[in-house]
């Protein structure tokens, strides 16, 4: 009696719902197809220069003109979806980054930090795809409204990079991002970076961000220039 023909292989499609490459015998055998869990640790890598351009923002909307001239620099006091977006980041960055320490047996992190956190997952990045279904609260403004969910490693890429896709979109409708004078006050770096219209300046390197006024009378104690100009138009 001749064997039973073996089973057809099983399809694996990748998890993403944007993902846009045809299904393969094979394909996508982690959760993600190679190009998704590439445009994952783009993500992770770009995230902390994001996220401080979204704190950078929080406070910033550039005014409408008042009267002939105009006028740039905050004109509300807070923009909320900015702010949800930023602490969003903070939140997935930040619990991913305790569980990865937790199945790799790390030390626990001290409080919450993007930077220092997406420097440990992409260190740490095939712990993070292969982690199991873990209970999980997912985000929701209000702690206390937190559901519990099982998520995953490729769950958590795939979450990652959405934020960063919406990050990135936010930042790039907004206004042009340029190098402006002086060196970082905290780290010593000439990466100091001001979008037009805003009324912070920010190090690109530490992520320290100071009010415009502040760095202004920075320069100006350094330079001994009262006449620099404002914050570029």
């Amino acid at each position: 009696m001749p064997a039973p023909c073996p089973p057809p292989p099983t399809t694996v499609v990748c998890r993403s719902p944007v993902c846009r490459t045809p299904p393969t015998d094979g394909y996508a055998d982690r959760g993600l197809c190679a190009l998704c869990e590439t445009r994952g640790q783009i993500a992770v890598d770009e995230l902390p220069t994001v996220h401080t351009q979204l704190l950078a923002l929080v406070r910033e909307q550039p005014s409408r003109p008042a009267g002939r001239g105009g006028t740039f620099g905050p004109r509300v006091p807070l923009n909320l979806y900015v702010d949800t977006l930023a602490d969003q980041i903070r939140y997935g960055v930040g619990m991913w980054e305790e569980i990865v320490r937790d199945r790799a047996r790390l030390p626990p992190p001290r409080g919450s930090e993007v930077g220092r956190g997406c420097r440990l997952l992409a260190t740490w990045w095939s712990v993070l795809i292969a982690t199991p279904p873990t209970p999980v609260y997912a985000y929701t403004p209000e702690p206390a409204d937190r559901p519990l969910v099982d998520a995953d490693g490729p769950d958590a890429i795939i979450w990652l990079t959405w934020l960063y896709r919406h990050a990135v979109a936010t930042v790039g409708t907004t206004a042009l991002i340029t190098e402006v004078p002086g060196l970082c006050a905290a780290c010593g770096a000439p990466s100091l970076r001001h979008r037009d219209g805003g009324a912070t300046v920010w190090c690109d390197r530490c992520r320290t961000v100071w009010p415009w006024d502040e760095y202004h009378l920075h320069v100006q104690l350094l330079t001994g220039d009262p006449l620099l100009p404002g914050p570029p138009r």
